[in-house]
């Protein structure tokens, strides 16, 4: 007889399903225990896979850990017919005491003990209280409850498993995994997410996604061994490698972006000031106020709009940046193509809504562009389509015949997750003066003067070489991008953490997860959980002599804490963001410009729709795995100009 325990509540249950350990399923049945009150259960029956339940009276049973697997294996009295779980009726078992539990929890029982095994081979894998739907319900739609649950479990794990939807996927970490999951093999390859954003961010028509399904000849170059015979007008993954990585990747275009970029942002932010002063009228003073998130939303957000895509896009479609943003807030839950559309209708007329709006650009601007004039095919920008790369890009998808539908998807590849991270920034300097003073030091360094304007400016290839705000950079990347990178085994023979993946199968390394260990980021003063603006800088000895004491100086060397297996905020391999140099220049560029022409200070912590918060900021967990987290909370500062005199 099995000892009496009390009487149960309905959170004992959800609590015990939810938090269940993982295990193999291999010891599914050795591990798990009953509690029994009063009453027994009547009967249950383990065989072939199913459990029938005769009788169970709800008052008398406590589950913990899924206990209730045990007693399916030692059940003494055994039930032959599934049907005997639906022998009481469903009005019968709502007259009894404790009726307001579910008929429905027995089938769930029934889904959530028994499931088809798997080998000894296969990796741990997460509970799902419904399989093949409740883990994907939490990462569509709580996402952040879903890392946090994960990153549980890979505390003793290097990879889990689980179902999203009819996908089997697997989470990793571990500098092995890591680098297995980068390394370009044909087993692993990352056309899967490319094939997904295509579809569903971009909507390319299915006559467009078949060109890129078909080759086979791979982004190299030279086609792949045995596919020497495709003509290169039909290698589109070659195509579209060679225009992301060739001018988004490659360091001189991405300088040239970077540079329009400046401009468009010094611009707006003197222009933006100078209306907010008047509008306070603060003149007497100079500080003005203002919000900071919906201001670097729109900030930002125009100025990179106007560097990578021309200034016509505002002009033909104006609400494009509301339009942008609409869609930006959905992204992470388009890339999956949730089902079914009736349940997801807002998600999807916004992005019909963006995608119709980026077609009517490119329509517009490829009717005004010459296409024939030499020097407006090789302009390093220019007011249409703005940058080579969105010129290039939208040439290619025309001769290779993809439709304007497609051609319009190109401008998904504004990002916007910069945006966030700058602001993170800012509000870290808003709120430390010693901070502000150092960088605004250092960045002085880097201004010359522009032989084309004639102007003040900063030079990005030396910005992005200062030690400071290089660690400044790294911490506020290692801190608010969380991406899930993602790859699909498409071959056999892929082992690890020792376990063997089937084809398939998607791979995903939460970058939040190594982001966050304290074993590889913390100190004792710093764990890994706070910024700290020196976590990626130590002192070193300089050649330059102090006067007065006869000693070198001492300056800062940049040197990231962690290896860059446990930093991946761009994902890594052939899968990389090739706008990576570009995000990183806009970042600090945007950091300079704002710390070297304006002082700035905290004011107050606000909530999102502006009134007051009773908190600072933290990382908004609706957007984990969507790479730039923006802060769920918003700040107040007071900000007065103090160029040209710094």
């Amino acid at each position: 007889m099995v000892p009496k325990v009390g009487n149960p509540r309905w959170h004992s249950f959800q609590n015990s399903v939810v938090r269940m350990p993982i295990r193999h399923n291999n010891r599914l049945w050795e591990d798990y225990h009953l509690k029994e009150g009063d009453a027994a259960l009547s009967g249950l029956h383990h065989g072939s896979g199913s459990l029938c339940i005769y009788r169970i009276h709800w008052e008398t049973i406590v589950w913990t850990n899924a206990e209730l697997v045990y007693v399916a294996g030692q059940a003494k009295k055994r039930i032959n017919a599934v049907a005997g779980v639906f022998r009481e009726s469903q009005q019968d078992m709502m007259a009894r005491k404790y009726s307001r539990y579910p008929f429905a929890v027995i089938l769930v029982l029934i889904s959530r003990v028994f499931r088809p095994g798997k080998s000894l081979d296969s990796p741990p894998m997460l509970s799902d209280w419904i399989p093949h739907v409740s883990n994907t319900w939490l990462y569509m739609t709580a996402i952040d409850k879903f890392m946090a649950k994960t990153a549980d479990a890979l505390k003793d794990e290097t990879i889990v498993g689980f179902h999203l939807g009819p996908k089997l996927a697997y989470f990793l970490r571990g500098t092995e995994n890591i680098q297995a999951l980068f390394r370009n093999t044909p087993a692993i390859n990352v056309d899967a997410l490319m094939l997904m954003g295509y579809e569903c961010m971009m909507g390319m028509p299915p006559e467009d996604l078949d060109k890129f399904r078909n080759d086979k000849s791979g982004r190299a170059s030279v086609p792949a061994p045995g596919l020497e015979h495709v003509p290169e007008k039909e290698r589109y993954w070659a195509g579209i490698f060679e225009l992301t990585h060739k001018y988004l990747g490659q360091v001189n275009y991405a300088n040239v972006l970077a540079k329009t970029y400046q401009r468009f942002m010094s611009d707006w932010l003197v222009r933006a000031y100078d209306e907010q002063l008047k509008e306070q009228d603060a003149q007497h003073n100079g500080w003005a106020e203002m919000r900071l998130v919906p201001f670097m939303k729109d900030g930002m957000a125009r100025a990179a709009m106007r560097s990578l895509m021309g200034e016509r896009i505002l002009e033909i479609v104006p609400d494009m940046l509301d339009t942008f943003w609409d869609f930006d807030k959905y992204m992470r839950v388009i890339l999956f193509k949730p089902r079914p559309k009736w349940l997801f209708r807002k998600v999807y007329d916004t992005l019909e809504g963006f995608l119709a709006a980026n077609q009517r650009f490119v329509e517009q601007a490829s009717r005004e562009f010459d296409w024939d004039s030499q020097d407006a095919r090789e302009a390093e920008w220019e007011p249409i389509f703005g940058s080579p790369f969105i010129r290039e890009t939208v040439r290619w998808l025309r001769q290779a015949e993809f439709s304007p539908r497609s051609q319009g998807g190109v401008m998904v590849s504004l990002n916007a997750n910069a945006i966030p991270v700058t602001t993170w920034g800012l509000m870290e300097l808003a709120q430390d003066s010693e901070l502000r003073q150092a960088i605004r030091e250092e960045v002085e360094q880097t201004y010359t003067i522009d032989p084309e304007t004639g102007t003040r400016v900063i030079d990005g290839q030396k910005l992005v070489g200062l030690s400071r705000l290089q660690s400044v950079y790294t911490e506020l990347m290692r801190m608010h991008v969380s991406m899930n990178v993602t790859r699909e085994v498409v071959g056999p023979g892929v082992r690890l953490g020792g376990y063997e993946i089937a084809p398939g199968s998607l791979l995903q390394a939460p970058s939040e997860i190594p982001h966050y260990d304290e074993s590889i980021w913390g100190t004792e003063e710093h764990p890994a959980s706070e910024f700290w603006a020196d976590r990626h800088v130590k002192r070193v000895e300089s050649e330059e002599v102090d006067s007065k004491t006869g000693k070198r100086k001492q300056v800062l060397q940049f040197e990231m804490m962690g290896r860059p297996s446990d930093f991946y905020p761009y994902g890594g391999g052939l899968g990389i963001c090739p706008g990576r140099y570009f995000a990183k220049q806009e970042i600090m560029l945007t950091l300079a410009t704002f710390i070297s022409q304006f002082d700035f200070e905290f004011v107050e912590w606000l909530r999102l729709d502006g009134t007051k918060s009773d908190r600072p900021a933290r990382n908004d967990g609706k957007y984990a795995g969507a790479a730039g987290v923006p802060p769920d909370r918003d700040m107040k500062i007071r900000w007065r100009r103090i160029w040209p005199s710094c």
